[in-house]
């Protein structure tokens, strides 16, 4: 029932807004602050998330650093380590080519007095032999044999000749090469990689660290639009409470007169605006409906002090009000003739029907001057059968209906003049 919804505050308030003309109003007022709590809620997980990323940045950004400053790429590293190698065994390599050009020349640097004769000189001298004998018979093949082979030995050692002054003997930058070697061999170590992978982890982590980057950028992109968003709010909230605290004592004043045409001249009703701790979705106050039955005592909820009648017959009062804007199709009326009749009932049956010109209303009265306002008239009636009580409905017509007015009139024994009274109330809610 429409009466009972009344008891509830949030109803309160979309009644008295309704009243007020602030439908839309507060309906855009809350897709707004919807949208601004929604943007503090995604804000609030980016910032957890970043929370929890916070070591984990801090971690990602020395890694990075480490990584950034060798500048490594993958030809870097496999330079280096040929340029490490080399070092690394340049003296060998030096010895082992020195002494293999003393066995070809007796030129090399490395040639003493016992050195054994050097393979060139040998086959020099084989070579001039040969050509002693070319006369005396047929060396023709033999001699161009050894000719390609002095050829062939003097290229040798003429570059292993090169290749000894090219070596290189620097302990400083063999050094300095096994401290960066090592540093990578660490560096692969802690990734848990070779060291020909750095690179690939190196670009993994800048990728991380722009993640990072971009989260801050979303917080500070929703921060921004958090404040407009509340900005937003607050310039509606704020002309919808000029309007609400303008429309309250209107309302106040209103029902408080409807009060008294329906037979409750000692009741005072006052809409309470209050303001909220913190803004809610229908903005910056609570609208509440106090009530006070009796002159001297406390305006107190009307939850908390209104009876079933009297609940009844105030939803009337708050509904002739909105009659001309209500949205509701059906309402439902009970026990609104408590403690009324005679001309206060029958003004309670006029209300009722300047409401009905809006929607559907259903009252359950026993107040002949409330049913004869209807414009259709329901008896219900309960009924024994085979031993089951039933509940059977008995629309009313003409004469039926004047009946059952005479007897709500008189009671149990109806008479000519109870009859007479009726076709006349019945005829006089016509006439209004």
């Amino acid at each position: 029932q429409q009466h009972q919804s009344l008891l509830q505050q949030d109803h309160q308030q979309i009644f008295f807004d309704t009243y007020a003309g602030l439908d839309q109003k507060v309906k855009t007022l809350a897709k707004c602050y919807k949208t601004w709590k929604s943007l503090e809620n995604e804000r609030r997980d980016q910032q957890q998330k970043q929370g929890h990323k916070h070591y984990q940045n801090e971690l990602l950004q020395h890694q990075f650093a480490e990584l950034d400053q060798l500048e490594l790429t993958e030809h870097s590293i496999t330079q280096l380590e040929k340029r490490h190698k080399e070092l690394s065994f340049a003296q060998t390599l030096m010895e082992h080519s020195q002494k293999a050009l003393d066995l070809l020349s007796s030129d090399g640097a490395l040639a003493g007095a016992d050195t054994p004769v050097d393979t060139l000189t040998q086959v020099r001298k084989a070579a001039q032999l040969i050509e002693k004998m070319r006369d005396k018979t047929e060396l023709d093949d033999l001699t161009g044999l050894l000719a390609t082979i002095i050829i062939d030995l003097e290229e040798v050692v003429a570059g292993l000749a090169r290749k000894i002054s090219n070596f290189e003997d620097d302990p400083e930058t063999l050094l300095q090469l096994d401290q960066q070697i090592e540093q990578l061999h660490q560096l692969a170590r802690k990734h848990r990689v070779s060291i020909h992978e750095l690179p690939r982890i190196h670009q993994q982590l800048q990728e991380q660290l722009t993640q990072s980057n971009d989260l801050e950028n979303n917080i500070r992109q929703l921060t921004q639009q958090i404040k407009a968003r509340e900005t937003e709010y607050h310039l509606m909230a704020a002309t919808i409470s000029h309007t609400r605290h303008k429309q309250g004592p209107k309302l106040s004043q209103e029902i408080n007169f409807y009060l008294k045409k329906i037979g409750l001249a000692e009741t005072q009703f006052e809409v309470k605006i209050t303001a909220k701790a913190e803004p809610g979705i229908h903005g910056s106050e609570n609208i509440g409906f106090w009530l006070s039955t009796n002159p001297g005592q406390p305006l107190r909820p009307l939850e908390e002090v209104a009876s079933g009648g009297e609940l009844s017959r105030i939803s009337l009062a708050l509904q002739m009000l909105k009659a001309k804007v209500s949205n509701i199709p059906v309402l439902v009326f009970d026990e609104i003739d408590v403690g009324i009749g005679g001309a206060i009932a029958a003004t309670v049956g006029k209300m009722l029907r300047s409401i009905a010109q809006k929607g559907q209303v259903l009252c359950i009265t026993h107040q002949a001057q409330v049913a004869a306002y209807g414009n259709h008239h329901l008896l219900v009636k309960k009924e024994t059968k085979a031993g089951i009580n039933h509940s059977f409905f008995y629309w009313l017509k003409d004469e039926a209906r004047i009946q059952e007015l005479a007897r709500m009139i008189s009671g149990i024994t109806m008479n000519k003049t109870t009859v007479e009274h009726a076709t006349n109330l019945l005829k006089s809610t016509r006439e209004d």
